[in-house]
């Protein structure tokens, strides 16, 4: 080897090798200390730059808010920390003993300011390779919320080492209201009523808590229909904006019914007059086959609204057919007591209605296809035509059959008084 060669690696091996973040530890691992905390501002997350500078220890903020829910902790540390080192963030509720805490398995009042992803003890904060470090916390939403005081440390606040906290205050004031509107303030058995829950505010889903919960006092005043069926379980949709349909029920006198839109932080209310419904619902109907399915078309030929529905059409060949909603059908007019005319296929051309479509309530008729995979309904085919009715006291099943005679023809559906409670 040349003496220029033994120089050159002579000199390399002189110089120190850089140590990586993890050979020289991090803070917190092994005998490496935590860093201290030199100073550190709280502010609004979305605040202006210059607010930091102030070095608050205060901060106000919409609790729950998407914009003006987040409180941000800029932090200024002791010593530099490599990005590649997780240092452990705790916030807690510094006028609660460590015994206390243990024992609520909570931080206090923290558990009440911000969402249980931000009180995550396991969870670690990166700086940017600097002494400079900034978490972002949110809030939780509620309503009348006031000032509460909390800390963070940088360790463990439940640890039997003391750790230094560093406390700071958070006024939440209350989101802003949401209320609850009606379609329509009073209707009777057969009207579907949209009732929508608004909340104004731009929220954080995890900072409602939970999700919009719809009733009905008394519960004998009607039920909330649910994807086309009905139930009388209460129905839950997210906000900001909540919507659902409500149906009354059939009563012999009008009825005051309250309508609730409930959130974990509060609930708001519209009230509702249940009218008397009189008369009698009286659908009669009408097919037509048609390649590949039944047209059918109901009418509503008595002097009462007649509820919604869920219609089916089965066989007893064998031949299954789809089923789709009926909507509540008013009363025909009284110049004609005749069910409409069917649809009538002409032509390989025919193109029945799409069955997407759905009239709207005010119509006394409607008119459906019914698709079968299994062809073209024959002669002599026997056809089950089942309505269940979804307003509450209805009957469980109108249930009816018919033959296919012809290319068209009636369907004997029986007459529906008007349904008790």
């Amino acid at each position: 080897m040349s003496i220029h060669r033994v120089t050159a690696l002579a000199t390399l091996l002189s110089c120190p090798a850089p140590l990586t973040a993890w050979a020289q530890g991090c803070p917190g691992t092994g005998n490496q200390p935590l860093p201290t905390v030199v100073s550190y501002a709280v502010t609004r997350a979305n605040g202006p730059a210059n607010e930091r500078q102030k070095e608050s220890h205060e901060v106000s903020v919409i609790g729950g808010h998407a914009t003006d829910g987040d409180v941000r902790i800029d932090i200024r540390l002791s010593f530099d920390v490599s990005s590649e080192c997780g240092l452990p963030i705790d916030v807690f509720d510094p006028a609660l003993s460590v015994e206390q805490r243990l024992r609520q398995s909570g931080s206090g009042s923290a558990g009440r300011v911000f969402q249980p992803a931000s009180l995550d003890r396991r969870h670690e904060h990166f700086t940017d390779g600097s002494n400079n470090l900034a978490i972002v916390l949110r809030t939780l939403a509620r309503f009348g919320d006031g000032i509460e005081t909390v800390a963070f440390t940088i360790g463990n606040s439940l640890s039997r080492v003391a750790t230094p906290a560093y406390p700071f205050t958070v006024t939440r004031s209350p989101i802003d209201d949401f209320a609850v509107t009606l379609s329509t303030t009073s209707a009777a058995i057969g009207t579907e009523v949209v009732v929508t829950a608004m909340m104004p505010a731009a929220l954080q889903l995890n900072g409602m808590s939970g999700p919009v919960q719809f009733t009905v006092e008394p519960a004998s005043a009607g039920r909330f229909i649910v994807n086309g069926g009905s139930s009388r379980i209460n129905y839950t949709l997210l906000p900001p904006r909540a919507e659902t349909r409500f149906e009354p029920a059939e009563v012999q006198s009008p009825v005051n019914a309250t309508i609730r839109a409930s959130l974990p932080i509060g609930s708001r209310t519209a009230t509702f007059l249940v009218l008397a419904s009189a008369g009698v619902c009286r659908p009669i109907g009408a097919y037509a086959v048609t390649p590949n399915g039944i047209v059918l078309t109901v009418t509503n030929v008595g002097d009462r609204t007649c509820p919604t529905y869920i219609a089916e059409m089965l066989s007893l060949n064998g031949l299954p057919f789809d089923s789709g909603r009926l909507p509540a059908l008013t009363p025909a007019p009284r110049t004609s007591t005749k069910a409409t005319e069917p649809i009538k296929p002409t032509s390989k051309a025919y193109r029945p209605k799409s069955t997407a479509a759905s009239p709207p309530s005010s119509s006394s008729s409607w008119t459906r296809r019914f698709r079968s995979a299994a062809g073209t309904p024959q002669v002599g085919t026997t056809v089950v035509f089942r309505l269940t009715p979804t307003s509450l006291g209805g009957s469980p099943v109108v249930l009816d059959t018919f033959t296919v005679t012809n290319l068209r023809g009636t369907v004997p559906i029986r007459d529906q008084p008007s349904p008790r409670p």
